[in-house]
């Protein structure tokens, strides 16, 4: 039986491979921390989004399966309350002092909108016209 992770080749056709789409992130980074990320110039989140998205479909016509974060983190929160409370948690205690004084109040707020990463992405749209 296979573990989680199975590599029996460092060259040969890549199975499965998990991503992120670029997001938003990218318009918050800052000069200093491109060097560091190993980008030349602060890229333009639209072309990134593109080109990303072209990348999944060469995955895809070669037979490796695409699995995004985004969406493992969705079914993970809606699927299991245990790991959406440490999830929740672990965002918090991450974000600093200030959230953790609105402990209460965000832990309130994330809970709630959960529900909204478990409905169809707008990425789940587009593949399926």
């Amino acid at each position: 039986m296979q573990g989680p992770i199975h590599v029996k080749s460092e060259i040969g056709p890549l199975q499965k491979v998990l991503l992120h789409r670029p997001g938003r992130e990218l318009e918050y980074l800052v000069p200093d921390a491109l060097e560091r990320l190993l980008f030349d110039d602060i890229p333009y989140l639209h072309g990134a989004q593109q080109e990303h998205d072209r990348f999944v479909q060469l995955l895809r016509e070669n037979g490796t399966e695409v699995v995004f974060l985004e969406d493992l983190t969705a079914e993970a929160i809606e699927t299991d309350d245990p790991v959406r409370d440490a999830f929740i948690d672990a965002v918090i205690s991450g974000a600093g002092a200030l959230a953790e004084y609105y402990r209460p109040e965000l832990t309130e707020y994330l809970k709630s909108i959960c529900l909204l990463y478990t409905s169809p992405s707008p990425r789940d749209k587009r593949q399926s016209r």
